[in-house]
């Protein structure tokens, strides 16, 4: 079954939105914005299953792996620093908690 990215209907009170902390202009905000994430999602939702345990939403799998190539990477995870981490998520729509 296709898994999909809930959009937040309700702003939460103590939870901070990342657009609100991060640059929007960094580089991988702007290609975030400029993909057609929608068409990625047609062209590879006919690969999964109506049946069965939704899976991880095609734009985190898409994102992940755009990321892992263009940072010449063997895992996300080494991609170390905060910064590029939070931008990364933005990328591909995790959730992010920060620490305060």
């Amino acid at each position: 079954m296709l898994g999909k990215i809930r959009p937040e209907l309700q702003q939460n009170l103590f939870k901070t939105r990342l657009r609100e902390f991060i640059n929007m202009g960094h580089p991988l905000v702007k290609l975030a914005q400029e993909i057609s994430w929608d068409k990625i999602e047609l062209k590879f939702s006919g690969m999964f299953s109506d049946q069965g345990r939704p899976s991880i939403a095609i734009r985190k799998i898409a994102g992940i792996l755009l990321l892992k190539e263009m940072f010449k990477e063997s895992d996300i995870s080494k991609i170390n620093t905060k910064k590029r981490t939070i931008y990364c998520a933005f990328f591909c729509i995790f959730v992010v908690k920060l620490n305060h």
